[in-house]
């Protein structure tokens, strides 16, 4: 392996990091951090769902984008198989669900409520329903993604990374052994 594959290959490994990073923090920032700030800053709990639900569509996308590539470049390392590449898929498919089948139903059950909140109405169990299973997948991604970032850890820094001296040694003891063979096969 030589150094072009040393640059891509480092290069993929910190790509990967970056959106696996960008995608994880942008999940447990909006998720727990700037989502409850709206709903304990502002008065207007409609509004504040409103702006929550445009963040957590933002992550959404975030997801979609980071996961994807994530799992491209595992696949073009050939590590596609792998528990970082696995819970990547994972994560990815918890927003794909999340972008197109959940955020879908409570948008339209909050449009369907006319700017008004929903407690109180013939909306609100189905409403809280979506909003269960909703913050249900996203703490199962959040969990996911803790994972991600360990499994990271595990599969890049501390999994013992072959040298350009263990690929010499290597090739110098099979050629050792090559010739062994040769000369004991002449003999």
């Amino acid at each position: 392996m030589g150094p072009a594959f040393s640059r891509w290959r480092s290069a993929a490994l910190s790509a990967q990091l970056l959106l696996a990073t960008a995608w994880c923090g942008a999940l447990w920032t909006i998720g727990y951090v700037v989502a409850p700030g709206l709903f304990a800053a502002l008065p207007d709990r409609v509004l504040a769902g409103s702006l929550a639900g445009r963040f957590f569509a933002a992550v959404g996308w975030i997801g979609l984008v980071a996961g994807a590539l994530i799992v491209v470049v595992s696949a073009l390392r050939g590590r596609w198989r792998t528990r970082f590449a696995m819970l990547a898929t994972a994560m990815w498919a918890c927003s794909a669900a999340s972008l197109f089948v959940i955020q879908p139903q409570v948008a339209q059950l909050r449009d369907a409520a006319g700017g008004r909140p929903v407690q109180g109405t013939e909306l609100a169990a189905p409403f809280a329903r979506w909003h269960a299973v909703s913050g249900g997948l996203y703490l199962l991604q959040s969990v996911l993604g803790l994972g991600l970032m360990l499994a990271w850890r595990r599969e890049t820094v501390t999994a013992p990374q072959a040298t350009s001296e263990d690929a010499a040694s290597a090739s110098s003891a099979s050629s050792a052994s090559a010739v062994s063979r040769m000369s004991s096969a002449s003999r």
